[in-house]
């Protein structure tokens, strides 16, 4: 695939996506340049607060409570993992374990454990487990890189 930038002074911008046949990958391509400059809301306390999804390293559900980490901040989400892993998958997000979503864009290093399962260094230097259900999936989304 050949990818293609022209510059110019005066007009409207605009991405022209070329393809024999559109698949899931257009489809998906297509979904994160529409989502990815989208705010998303979370609460701060009791006090809405927009923050940029490419700023979240995890969200975190304890107590059916879903917490986004950002690099030194902390906040609640009104959304559960599962709305924010359809919401987000396009963006880079991924269910790593049953109660955990990550920022793939955050992780500095991978490291293979006993049972299938990876530890993953963020760039905040926290390790985040992904569980060996979602491994496999993991690596196929990685293009089996690990």
């Amino acid at each position: 695939m050949e990818v293609r930038v022209e510059e110019f002074i005066e007009g409207k911008e605009e991405i022209v996506i070329r393809c024999k046949k559109k698949t899931n990958y257009i489809d998906g391509l297509i979904k994160y340049i529409n989502g990815y400059h989208k705010k998303m809301s979370v609460i701060d306390d009791g006090k809405i607060v927009l923050i940029d999804p490419k700023e979240v390293y995890y969200f975190e559900s304890v107590d059916n409570i879903v917490f986004v980490y950002l690099k030194d901040q902390i906040y609640q989400s009104k959304y559960t993992l599962s709305e924010l892993t359809e919401k987000l998958s396009q963006c880079g997000f991924f269910r790593c374990s049953k109660s955990m979503v990550i920022n793939i864009n955050t992780i500095l290093s991978l490291k293979s454990q006993a049972g299938n399962r990876i530890d993953a260094t963020l760039k905040n230097g926290e390790h985040i487990v992904i569980s060996r259900r979602y491994a496999k999936e993991f690596r196929r989304i990685l293009g089996g890189e690990q």
